[in-house]
Order: structure tokens, then sequence, then C-alpha cells
């Protein structure tokens, strides 16, 4: 005797709680960022195309529901100090009238 298998819909499996917006959507409440989303995704769906942009939506979406998400930890990356240039002169020095004005073939038209 053959078993046959049903085939679950797209409903069904949401219901069941199978899909990529459940886990992604799983992954963005139990505090994740959007690489570790990113990557749990990739890991239950390896064929799934899913990008950063989808994972933001995914975070916006729960917000639009009502649903509070956690806030992305941005790790801040500490710079090397810059040089600072050296400006000459003010602004006053600048004489910008001088730039802008009218020539006599602007004036006639």
């Amino acid at each position: 005797m053959k078993k046959t298998t049903k085939k679950l819909t797209r409903k069904a499996l949401v219901e069941k709680g199978v899909g990529i917006g459940f886990t992604a959507m799983r992954a963005i409440l139990a505090g994740r960022d959007v690489e570790q989303t990113l990557a749990a995704v990739k890991k239950a769906f390896p064929k799934a195309h899913t990008t950063r942009a989808n994972v933001l939506w995914y975070r916006s979406e729960l917000t639009r529901r009502g649903i509070k998400v956690p806030s992305l930890a941005h790790k801040k990356e500490e710079k090397a100090p810059t040089k600072k240039r050296k400006v000459r002169g003010t602004i006053a020095s600048l004489n910008i009238a001088a730039v802008h004005r009218p020539t006599e073939n602007m004036r006639q038209a």
C-alpha cells in the first residue's frame, strides 16, 4: 500500500509556523540583529533569496502590526583620528559677491 503525502498549502505552512517570514520574525523577536536573522533564514532555507532588505521589511512589518521589536544594537567602530585641515583666511575674506556678480549678457536678458 502506497503512503500518500499531503502537500501543504502556503496558508497551512504559515499556520503551522513554517516559512521564511515566520523564521525571520521569530529571530527578530528573539533579539537577533539583521545579519544573525539572515543567517537563521539561510540555515533553514538554503535556496532562499532573502536579503538584508527583506529582513528589515519584516522588522517594519512587525512594528506596523503593533508588536514591540527589539531595537538594533549598532556597534560603533572606533575611527582613527583624522587630521584637521587648516583653513586659510576667513569667510569674510572670500568676497563672494564678486564671484556672483551678473555679467552684461545676463543683464540684457
